[in-house]
């Protein structure tokens, strides 16, 4: 019984410590401002920047007495500090993923989904190396809906999707509408959206996170606009019926940069969550802040 309880213990501090690093180190000013036109204008191709002209040359002999040369020992050196850097560097972008897995534990073992969370008393979302008979799905369905308010002259209706396979590969895609108020009467309206090839990179019974690479889109009056994305994210199940969620997306639109972040807090009731949370959504100098309340489905 002690064993139980230190391995209940053991997990769920793993998975708040997990949900916390996602959180702080995505964390996004609070700072906001901008407007859906601004945005127009920033990820369409009339805001984009003509290239720098290049540098007039100088005179070709004045260069010939400053010419450098190096002996092998320097070259070698150069190399040696060339992978060195890339090392480092590979190593530094590997930790969203080798950290979580260490904290979960996750050495690669197979899962299967239950019907939805918390389902048949079970902790969590999945079960680790089910044996045959054991009731488990071979992929997963999410599906939410949300409305997001900044109670000022912004808001935001979203429709997001998630399918997952065992085998830790899916599709995650969403869909959102943006209206903002600039007169009595009148107001600016946009879409925007991603579709996101994704990895399940870490897993556990009660914690899942994922990594994945796309493309954005935008859709306004002025035209459509097209983008790279890199999605990270996960969920984390703690005592039922709670969960936390937190997702982060990054990439360009048109010519403008683009970065999401969103955090919730839900319960899940049957094959329903219900969830409040907070989103940070920055495309260009389009930047605003967001209060969401909204339901997913599992299938």
């Amino acid at each position: 019984m002690y064993q139980l309880y230190r391995c209940s213990v053991s997990s769920r501090v793993r998975i708040v410590t997990t949900a916390w690093i996602l959180v702080v180190f995505a964390a996004p000013s609070l700072f906001a401002e901008g407007s859906l036109q601004g945005l127009t204008d920033a990820t369409g191709r009339t805001g984009r920047a003509t290239a720098p002209s290049p540098p007039v040359a100088s005179n070709r002999l004045n260069h010939q007495h400053h010419d450098h040369y190096y002996d092998d020992d320097d070259s070698a050196s150069e190399l040696e500090l060339f992978f060195l850097s890339n090392m480092v560097a590979a190593w530094v972008l590997s930790l969203p993923v080798t950290v979580p897995q260490a904290i979960f534990g996750d050495d690669q073992t197979p899962g299967g989904f239950i019907k939805y969370p918390f389902a048949r008393a079970h902790t969590g979302s999945m079960m680790m190396n089910p044996m045959q008979g054991d009731a488990v799905e071979s992929s997963h369905l999410r599906i939410r809906v949300d409305y997001a308010d900044n109670f000022l002259t912004q808001q935001k209706i979203s429709t997001h999707l998630i399918f997952e396979s065992r085998n830790r590969l899916g599709v995650d895609a969403s869909f959102d509408y943006l209206r903002e108020s600039v007169a009595v009467g009148q107001h600016d309206q946009l879409w925007i959206g991603d579709f996101n090839a994704v990895w399940r990179f870490a897993q556990m019974e009660k914690a899942q996170m994922r990594i994945g690479l796309g493309m954005n889109w935008q859709r306004a009056a002025a035209g459509t606009e097209k983008g790279i994305n890199f999605t990270y994210g996960g969920d984390f199940y703690l005592s039922k019926p709670q969960i936390i969620s937190a997702d982060l997306d990054w990439g360009r639109l048109g010519s403008a940069g683009l970065f999401r972040i969103r955090t919730t807090y839900g319960r899940q009731i049957g094959r329903a969550k219900v969830y409040v949370g907070y989103e940070y959504l920055s495309i260009g100098n389009f930047e605003k802040n967001f209060l969401i309340t909204g339901m997913s489905f599992d299938f």
